[in-house]
């Protein structure tokens, strides 16, 4: 009786890892943006989470005590540094609100709102109940933290736009 136990168990372990890895996987850009696809905790997520949850992986990050105008999504940011990079963080009053704006954004990140944009650098989305963070030109480390906090990215790309070297030195900061 005990080996067929252990045939029955050896058997349903690869079923359970294709189960569980299936459930758990997602591209890293593009899809739809809404509840289905991203964390949702039901919680509002602010600028300070997002702080204290990254330097809970070890990668710095502050919040750099200024705003950015909302345009085009809305609101005000909020500008956090995380790992060298400025992200911005968008707080809606809802997830309604935020997905309003949120599921207007391409699959790749160029098109937003109401047309297309000439980002400086290669832009990033994440959401996360009622947030939106978005970023420009971070490298794949900033991504990966940003990612393992607020969930797979909704959209975005990796193809990068024309340098303006002004421009990059308003994508980084010091923490």
């Amino acid at each position: 009786m005990t080996s067929s136990v252990a045939g029955v168990r050896a058997l349903w372990l690869p079923v359970l890892v294709v189960v569980f890895a299936s459930a758990c996987s997602s591209s890293d850009a593009g899809g739809t943006l809404d509840s289905t696809t991203v964390a949702q905790t039901g919680e509002r997520f602010d600028a300070a989470d997002l702080v204290t949850a990254v330097g809970g992986l070890g990668v710095g990050a502050v919040d750099l005590g200024e705003s950015a105008p909302g345009d085009p999504f809305g609101v005000a940011a909020q500008l956090v540094c995380v790992n060298g990079h400025v992200v911005r963080f968008h707080e809606y009053e809802s997830v309604a609100e935020r997905e309003a704006v949120s599921g207007t954004i391409s699959p790749d990140g160029w098109s937003a709102v109401d047309g297309p944009y000439e980002w400086v650098a290669a832009p990033s989305f994440w959401v996360r109940d009622n947030a939106m963070v978005f970023t420009l030109g971070a490298d794949q480390a900033t991504r990966d933290a940003l990612t393992a906090v607020l969930g797979p990215r909704v959209a975005g790309s990796d193809t990068p736009a024309p340098r303006d070297e002004r421009a990059a030195e308003r994508l980084s900061c010091e923490i």
